[in-house]
């Protein structure tokens, strides 16, 4: 685990040397899932390392070796 964050909506997110995370909780469990990165080769290589927010709330993930990654709405991440 590199950071946590959680979002102006309560939305926790995890950023590891293993991808973006996010927790999810249903039914009283929770559980930190991958979120689909949409990266082709790159997926393979993604370390987060910092998460924050931009003005509309989406999520922003500084990497290590990619530079700054957008979550978008529909789960699309782009460089």
């Amino acid at each position: 685990m590199n950071v946590l964050y959680e979002d102006h909506a309560g939305q926790v997110w995890l950023g590891t040397d293993g991808g973006l995370f996010r927790l999810d909780e249903s039914s009283g469990q929770a559980i930190f899932r991958l979120v689909s990165r949409n990266l082709g080769e790159l997926e393979h290589v993604l370390i987060v390392r910092a998460l924050a927010e931009d003005k509309r709330g989406q999520p922003l993930g500084g990497t290590q070796g990619m530079g700054l990654l957008r979550l978008l709405p529909d789960g699309r991440i782009v460089r």
